[in-house]
């Protein structure tokens, strides 16, 4: 595959004089770190921390280590703590030798929300690639609530790059990484409003034997329509937004079939007896049901710890069984959840007389539903929150039928009235496909794709 042709670097000047995109040095630079250095120096600074309170509160045991207590927890909580950080330390210093320190170069800045989203990431040793290469730029919004903070994301999208895909050596041992992406319009820009802040983030990974190649940018993503364009004449000017210069990822991208199999996708599609037939089968996103089931027992084993810890002081007794009916709720929740996602099964069949969708849970329950073809108004793709990843939250994907009722009453705007036929589907381009296969099983044209 030949290597693509990268777009000219604008200038990292400041279109407007002053900006919020000032406020950190590397984006004023034009050249973005990523945010793995950073958590390589926290890594560093919590394993010294923490293990350094391990052993001293060690070294203070009344008893020693044979008499077991509160203390004794105390301090091996602080010393697995501490050794969990050395270990990310270790694996970031094993990441940073193979792979370099890179960076992103955007080709302006600040980059304009509602046009285009060009430059490169920069490695300053070569990078051989393995599997995909996967792309990920996500809107992310996070609140605080008391001590603790939520995050969910407000617009994600994502390209696939082929594992034999050719980059461009800019020069000896330095890789560039062409990146476009088209913006939305509709979305907030980065700020930071009390307890709400929105960060636009770039995200490049790609599983390799040893380290993986994972590199994480937080982009400075502004609303600049209402700043006058530069002066044409002037070379050093940032390109407008939505200029129309040719895509450079376009012949790196994976097809179909290679995304299926790299991501080891247990989806199944063929022709059945009574038509094209889609087989989701159960725990088909195995993150996303352990990341369930992990907090099912965490938050279903907080009120059995609360009672404990309540005694038998009446006080805290109602207290803390106040806190473990709230816990044990929201367990409850995320049990459903994780049941959901390691059993439940999908069947569904799509002719021209519509869609057949059958559920299964184990061998125990099941659900039938029929929607007739002229209900249908078309097939689509939604992302949701799912998983959380080390430097923020992922998305995974349901495909869904919008009903003509819907679209007619202005429900689909607003995204309701829609009718979901699979869910936790990992990756957005085998989702979209997924959706077009059933439209032309239909008898329909594909529905164009979100931006």
């Amino acid at each position: 595959m030949q290597p693509p042709t990268l777009p000219p670097p604008g200038s990292r000047a400041d279109i407007s004089g002053d900006g919020p995109w000032l406020a950190r040095k590397d984006w004023a630079a034009g050249k973005i770190k990523s945010n793995e250095t950073s958590q390589l120096t926290t890594a560093l600074i919590m394993a010294v921390v923490l293990g350094g309170i391990g052993m001293a509160t060690c070294l203070r045991l009344p008893g020693g280590w044979h008499k077991v207590g509160f203390s004794t927890w105390i301090a091996l909580a602080f010393l697995v703590g501490g050794l969990l950080f050395l270990i990310s330390f270790i694996n970031g210093l094993r990441t940073r030798w193979r792979f370099g320190h890179c960076c992103f170069v955007p080709s302006g800045v600040p980059i304009p929300l509602g046009g285009v989203l060009e430059g490169t990431i920069q490695t300053d040793k070569p990078l051989r690639l393995e599997q995909d290469l996967r792309l990920t730029i996500s809107c992310i919004q996070q609140e605080k609530r008391g001590k603790h903070s939520f995050q969910s994301i407000l617009w994600q999208d994502e390209k696939c790059y082929s594992a034999n895909a050719s980059f461009i050596e800019t020069e000896p041992g330095h890789i560039a990484i062409p990146v476009r992406f088209k913006l939305p319009g509709d979305q907030p820009e980065c700020c930071r409003s009390g307890r709400v802040s929105v960060c636009w983030r770039l995200e490049a990974r790609s599983q390799m034997h040893g380290p993986a190649f994972h590199e994480c940018f937080d982009l400075p993503v502004f609303n600049i329509s209402s700043i006058p364009a530069p002066d044409p004449g002037n070379d050093d000017a940032i390109p407008a937004a939505g200029n129309n210069n040719a895509d450079p990822t376009a012949g790196l991208l994976a097809g179909v079939e290679e995304i299926r199999q790299d991501q080891n996708s247990r989806i199944q599609v063929g022709i059945g007896p009574h038509g094209q037939e889609f087989y989701f089968p159960a725990a088909r996103n195995v993150g996303d049901a352990l990341l369930m089931t992990v907090a099912a027992l965490l938050f279903d084993g907080a009120p059995v710890l609360l009672i404990r810890l309540a005694g038998r002081d009446a006080f805290a007794l109602i207290v803390c069984s106040i806190m473990g009916l709230v816990f044990g709720l929201v367990g409850l929740l995320f049990t459903c959840l994780a049941l959901n996602a390691w059993f439940k099964s999908s069947r569904v069949t799509v002719d021209s007389t519509g869609v057949h969708a059958h559920d299964h849970w184990l061998f125990f329950f099941h659900r039938s539903r029929d929607i007739a073809a002229g209900d249908i108004d078309h097939f689509e793709i939604e992302s949701r929150s799912s998983s959380s990843s080390p430097n923020g939250a992922k998305a995974c994907w349901d495909v869904q039928i919008c009903t003509r009722s819907a679209r007619e009453s202005g429900q689909a705007a607003e995204g309701l009235g829609a009718i979901i036929l699979a869910k936790n589907i990992a990756d957005k381009a085998e989702a979209q496909w997924l959706a077009d296969q059933m439209a032309r099983a239909l008898g329909r044209q594909p529905f164009p794709a979100r931006a």
